[in-house]
């Protein structure tokens, strides 16, 4: 697979690209046919940029100021052009710079910019075939990438995939570490004392057998054996177990963070249009919006390219401080009366499931459900109703009443939800330590239990940090016990 790098020209400047999105849909019907005409951008891009550099932030702070520019891809294996998107009179409608200290040696300055224009063109923007393509970048490049763009062409980037790839080798290893540890422990017979190992009767352990990814029953539990490899097991298994379950849910806490992240515009057709205010999680792309601006529901559809097996994932918004229409939905779901939204939430995760078929977790089918917040007790609703694998963050509490329309009584919800929902929730999270010391007066959130330490309050960017700080400690006692590098 081929590596490049991109690089913007706008005005006389070049600027690096380290991350870009260009979208192409159409609105379908529910079996599948198209209903409406191709729809393009925004351009969205993250720049890497100079601070005394003011052409992007004339270019944003100036009302319907256009410009035309490219952004050229360069592989990186013969440092030549190798595709490029071109745009005329263009509008930058959203800019954001950052900058973190804790980026490379002298820290990292970039910028976001979102870009819209009548027509974003591919390749040559005319006809031509691989000849005008050629003569295209002729005209608008220079003959070489820029000397930023070439001291960078012998860094070694991991792609998505290749980073997801790396971890499910290393869990295997760790698997097998595991196996060889068992082997040792029941050849050297009954131990000093005795220390139980984790088994996969454990929730993460019984996520990895479903995922087909945990140990087998045959390692699933430490017998007698020298007290020091005993405890060096458990060690072990529960870093198997802990990153297995991580590495696929701070992803959906990823998408449940970028579902707060659009807002949307309808066409004359009804059709709905989002803005993204910031890209979409490396790896996915959104596939559909839905946002109701009367009730305040709102959920998007997320596809990625690199999990195994591929699911889609529905994230559900969570509470928006400043919309009534969410605050009603906390309010009065949490008294048991009727809300608009979590019915929303059930019948489009019906709809969905009619879609996408089967959604049993054991045959690594179809949708799962994610959400934070107010988020979070719709997909535990639409969990619970539909029978898809849900991942919640510092969710709200699910009422029986919210799913009883649906045939699904209070014990059935009770009964159910451990084995369909994920609930991560901070310790110090203000909601769940409300609901879970109100003596009943309103709901719990549902599922197994998650409880992350350091995890800040309940803001779920510090939820996503924290899995991944979880994430880095137990990949480093994995290899520690494999020996991997």
């Amino acid at each position: 697979m081929a590596s490049f790098h991109a690089e913007l020209y706008i005005e006389e400047q070049v600027y690096p690209v380290l991350w870009c999105a260009l979208e192409f849909r159409q609105q379908i019907q529910e079996r599948g046919r198209v209903s409406a005409r191709v729809r393009q951008g925004p351009l969205l891009l993250l720049l890497d940029v100079a601070q005394d550099d003011d052409t992007l932030v004339s270019w944003a702070a100036t009302p319907h100021k256009k410009l035309s520019g490219h952004l050229i891809f360069f592989d990186t294996a013969q440092l030549s052009p190798h595709e490029s998107i071109h745009f005329e009179e263009a509008e930058c409608v959203g800019y954001q710079e950052s900058f973190d200290v804790l980026q490379g040696e002298n820290g990292s300055y970039t910028c976001s910019l979102t870009i819209t224009a009548p027509e974003f063109a591919l390749g040559t923007g005319a006809t031509g075939g691989a000849a005008g393509l050629s003569s295209m970048l002729a005209a608008v490049t220079p003959a070489l990438p820029s000397a930023n763009l070439a001291a960078k062409a012998l860094e070694v980037v991991e792609s998505k995939v290749e980073r997801y790839q790396k971890r499910l080798r290393l869990l295997q290893s760790g698997r097998s570490k595991l196996t060889d540890m068992d082997q040792l422990i029941s050849a050297a017979g009954p131990a000093t004392s005795s220390a139980a190992a984790p088994t996969s009767k454990s929730p993460l352990g019984r996520l990895g057998s479903l995922l087909g990814s945990g140990p087998s029953a045959a390692v699933a539990e430490a017998g007698p054996g020298p007290l020091p490899l005993v405890n060096d097991r458990n060690i072990l298994q529960k870093a198997v177990d802990r990153l297995t379950f991580n590495n696929v849910a701070v992803e959906r806490a990823r998408l449940s963070q970028h579902a707060y992240q659009f807002t949307t515009t309808a066409d004359p057709s009804g059709l709905l249009l989002p803005t993204f205010t910031e890209e979409v999680p490396e790896g996915w792309q959104a596939l559909q919006v839905w946002d109701d601006k009367q009730t305040g529901f709102a959920a998007a559809l997320y596809d990625s390219d690199f999990e195994q097996p591929n699911r889609k994932v529905l994230a559900f918004r969570g509470t928006n401080p400043t919309e009534w229409g969410d605050i009603k939905a906390d309010l009065t779901q949490a008294l048991g009366i009727p809300t608009k939204q979590y019915d929303q939430a059930i019948q489009l995760a019906q709809n969905l499931k009619q879609q996408y078929g089967g959604l049993d977790i054991v045959q690594d089918a179809g949708l799962d459900m994610t959400g934070h917040s107010l988020g979070g007790g719709l997909a535990a609703a639409a969990s619970t109703v539909t029978g898809a694998k849900g991942y919640t963050f510092n969710a709200a509490g699910l009422h029986p009443r919210s799913v009883k329309p649906y045939g699904i009584s209070k014990e059935a919800m009770r009964a159910a939800a451990p084995g369909l929902i994920d609930n991560v929730y901070s310790n110090r999270d203000p909601l769940n330590g409300l609901q879970n010391h109100m003596g009943g007066l309103i709901p719990k959130s549902v599922g197994t239990p998650h409880v992350l330490d350091k995890a800040g309050f309940h803001p779920i960017g510090a939820v996503v940090n924290a899995i991944e700080a979880e994430k880095d400690a137990d990949t480093a006692t994995i290899k520690h016990f494999t020996a991997q590098p």
